[in-house]
């Protein structure tokens, strides 16, 4: 965080980026193997990061829909 308070968004969307490249890698590994459950793991942090993304863009905003 910035010492103005405000979160950098620019640098979380590209590790989101680079995250969503990494699941794409590793969509249709086999289950039950090391490669799903770090899929899984790559989801629970992507569905994080929506989650704090989405409350901070203001309504009728497109920042982050491009």
């Amino acid at each position: 965080m910035s010492m103005s308070g405000t979160f950098p968004w620019t640098e979380a969307d590209g590790m989101r980026d680079l995250l969503a490249v990494m699941a794409d890698e590793l969509a249709g590994c086999t289950e039950g193997s090391p490669e799903e459950a770090r899929l899984e793991q790559i989801a629970d942090a992507l569905d994080a990061y929506e989650a704090k993304r989405d409350v901070s863009v203001p309504s009728g905003s497109d920042v982050g829909n491009g």
